[in-house]
């Protein structure tokens, strides 16, 4: 995992740790955390795209695979609209990995950035 990976979930926790303090406080997670971490969580897709890390198709998936999973999830009454929509901020950060073996230096484009 690279640095930039980390910067990341280290961005995704900390929105999660504020929604569930505000959830357990008064009830309810504020819209724009839950809109920033979707669109930081965005913003972090392209940027694996440009750095050609990620395919136009796994984004595709990242983005269909979480609101179909924040949509089923709401429907059925598992989770409230502010916790599915955290939840698909958080699937938005995903970034699969193709089935190769990859060595540090070709998996992380940013590590000379760090």
């Amino acid at each position: 995992m690279c640095a930039l990976e980390m910067l990341f979930i280290g961005i995704a926790l900390a929105f999660c740790f504020y929604a569930s303090y505000t959830d357990l406080k008064e009830g309810k997670i504020k819209n724009w955390a839950n809109f920033t971490l979707i669109y930081a969580g965005l913003l972090s897709q392209l940027i694996f795209l440009i750095k050609g890390s990620i395919s136009k198709a796994q984004i595709a998936s990242n983005i269909f695979s979480g609101a179909f999973l924040m949509i089923l999830l709401h429907w059925f009454g598992a989770l409230a609209a502010g916790d599915a929509k955290m939840l698909w901020g958080c699937r938005c950060y995903c970034r699969r990995r193709s089935s190769e073996h990859h060595t540090l230096s070709s998996e992380c484009p940013f590590q000379h950035c760090w």
